[in-house]
């Protein structure tokens, strides 16, 4: 990647440079250096001193399959029992998962596979995509892992949030599955007559 500045700077000034960096797929690390040179003005042969010595690390993250999913308008479906490996692509990332659900059944939605840098909230949204009808973040003091276990159908929404909302990119991969455990239960209170 090269990216030319072709301004004048001021002494003591600073200058950011921002460039798109793509990413195939999965994960990969490396640095980036500034190679700094004014032209015409620095005559010489050798331009590595002009080189940062420190390096700024960066880890490139590809987006998931899922993408966009940052709204419940861009929400992909889950099939029961399927899990979806997902990751928080960027700080403050929220994944959206549509949930077509049959009325009557059990369900247990769960994350797990969690990468050092995700931490999961889950949100049970209503089919408007807005009302939050239950929320989970971790499912025991050992795990930051969610779970949610709800008796509900039609078309819902699941809202996967990272805690922290500085974390996200790299380290931040999780699954999201979705599990029918059967018919709901049923509940017979006794008629009692005087």
């Amino acid at each position: 990647m090269h990216t030319w500045v072709i301004e004048p700077l001021a002494a003591g000034a600073a200058y950011t440079l921002t460039a798109p960096l793509p990413q195939g797929s999965g994960e990969s690390g490396g640095t980036l250096y500034a190679l700094v040179d004014s032209t015409g003005v620095v005559g010489e042969s050798d331009e590595d001193n002009n080189r940062t010595a420190a390096g700024a690390p960066v880890c490139l993250a590809a987006e998931d399959a899922y993408e966009d999913d940052d709204s419940p308008a861009g929400a992909k479906p889950i099939a029961a029992g399927s899990p979806q490996a997902r990751t928080f692509g960027w700080a403050g990332d929220r994944d959206y998962v549509l949930l077509n659900l049959t009325p009557g059944r059990f369900y247990v939605a769960s994350t797990s596979g969690l990468a050092a840098g995700a931490d999961t909230r889950l949100t049970l949204l209503a089919g408007n995509g807005q009302t939050a009808l239950m929320s989970n973040d971790d499912v025991s003091g050992f795990s930051l892992a969610s779970r949610l276990q709800f008796v509900t159908g039609g078309l819902m929404y699941l809202l996967i949030e990272n805690w922290s909302p500085a974390a996200g990119g790299c380290g931040s991969g999780y699954a999201v599955e979705v599990d029918d455990a059967g018919p709901a239960p049923i509940f017979f209170l006794p008629l009692i007559r005087r």
